[in-house]
């Protein structure tokens, strides 16, 4: 009987916190002004990414492999492909991303 009561009194307790401080949030977001990032952009000026509806993906591509201290190790760079509705490459640019695999070599 007493663990069932320490159970209510805990859902009890957990029950009146959440209604404390659901109306304090409620009442701190209206006091916070959110401003967005003025970025000056040129309405009369296309611009060629514009134009053409292109479609952005994440790459990794081997670079190099090599052999370091009795250690095989693969070099991957990260690429950001550019495509268009046809899954054609328009643009390809290299980031500064690198993932490094690293293969024990067996002496046998």
């Amino acid at each position: 009987m007493r663990v069932g009561l320490y159970v209510l009194g805990v859902l009890a307790v957990i029950v009146a916190v959440s209604f404390i401080e659901t109306d304090a949030v409620e009442k701190d977001e209206a006091n916070y002004i959110v401003y967005e990032d003025e970025v000056p952009t040129s309405v009369n000026q296309p611009t060629a990414s514009t134009d053409i509806p292109t479609f952005s993906s994440l790459e990794s591509v081997l670079e190099e492999t090599k052999e370091v201290d009795g250690n095989y190790v693969e070099v991957y760079r990260e690429y950001e492909i550019y495509r268009d509705e046809n899954d054609v490459i328009i643009k390809r640019e290299p980031t500064s991303n690198y993932n490094y695999l690293r293969y024990q070599l067996n002496d046998e």
